[in-house]
């Protein structure tokens, strides 16, 4: 198959325009409305930003998903084919790793052989009808049956001995370190994940996508640092209700208020803390282990 050469000329033309077009609308508005206050003023330099930033984030797309040169890539007869390059693929494994924008694919390919990691091709941009010739091609290598077209959210995507992480699966005997850290910052959730590979690969991203793509990289996690088949059923928190007791205290307060005036301060402090004071950790905490819970129940072939 043939990977051609190809870039998106939206991306490049549509930044350009937008990073001028911000440009000169702020230069008029500084020049000509300098420190003015009124509402068409300030939103048009906001407008003048956000047009910038969006040129730029296009510039990059155009930068990351663009192939340069033409790819002659095969496999036939248990080799692999690369331009002028050939691969042994007996005892080995193809991984692969890709973002997508729209329909291309900024992918790259890693064959494993022997405790061995051999780059083939790094951020190569496939198109759709190439990405799914591609994936056919290596199908028969790679280490699980997942789906890697399939649309999923997260990062984290659990198979039979092993985890695929932004697409490229990882067994866990290919892992020397695994770490994960719950991390808590203006009122959200979030989970730090620390890799180390054999080959002396780290990976380190901050998941964001929320409970189930924590509960998939914390079982991941559990998986690999068990010297033992997991056999458990998770004691997970009983259901919090102090969130309905401070429901219930805050109407009543609302009640006092509309009923009495003067309990408006105190009334009004009451709420303020009540509000700053309720988190549903409990419940958080909770929904995350119950979430693991059913995932171990799925991998184990358990009902729940």
């Amino acid at each position: 198959m043939l990977i051609e050469a190809k870039e998106k000329p939206l991306y490049f033309y549509g930044g350009i325009a937008a990073v001028v077009s911000g440009v000169f609308l702020l230069y008029y508005l500084m020049t000509y409305h300098g420190a003015a206050g009124d509402f068409l003023t300030v939103f048009g330099k906001i407008l003048s930003i956000v047009l910038v930033v969006f040129g730029v984030v296009y510039l990059v797309k155009y930068d990351r998903y663009k192939q340069a040169v033409d790819l002659l890539f095969d496999i036939r007869e248990g080799k692999l084919f690369l331009n002028d390059m050939t691969y042994a693929l007996e005892n080995a494994y193809l991984t692969v790793s890709y973002t997508k924008s729209d329909e291309l694919f900024r992918t790259s390919l890693w064959l494993e052989k022997d405790g061995t990691t051999v780059e083939i091709f790094k951020h190569a941009v496939l198109n759709l009808e190439e990405m799914a010739n591609f994936l056919t091609l290596i199908k028969p290598y790679r280490k699980s049956d997942l789906c890697l077209s399939k649309e999923e959210v997260g990062k984290i995507r659990l198979f039979e001995g092993g985890f695929a992480f932004e697409n490229r699966e990882i067994f866990y005997n290919e892992v020397e370190k695994f770490d994960t850290q719950w991390v808590k910052m203006s009122g959200q959730n979030f989970l730090d994940i620390h890799i180390v590979l054999k080959n002396s690969e780290q990976i380190d991203k901050r998941l964001v996508d929320g409970t189930q793509e924590y509960a998939k990289a914390l079982y991941a996690s559990m998986l690999f640092n068990r010297d033992e088949p997991l056999n458990f059923s998770l004691l997970c928190p009983p259901k919090s209700y102090l969130g309905y007791i401070v429901l219930i205290s805050d109407l009543i307060t609302v009640g006092l208020i509309v009923y009495n005036e003067k309990f408006l301060p105190l009334g009004a402090v009451m709420l303020f803390v009540t509000t700053l004071y309720v988190s549903f950790n409990a419940n958080d905490e909770r929904m995350l282990c119950k979430e693991i819970e059913k995932i171990h129940n799925e991998q184990t072939g358990k009902s729940a």
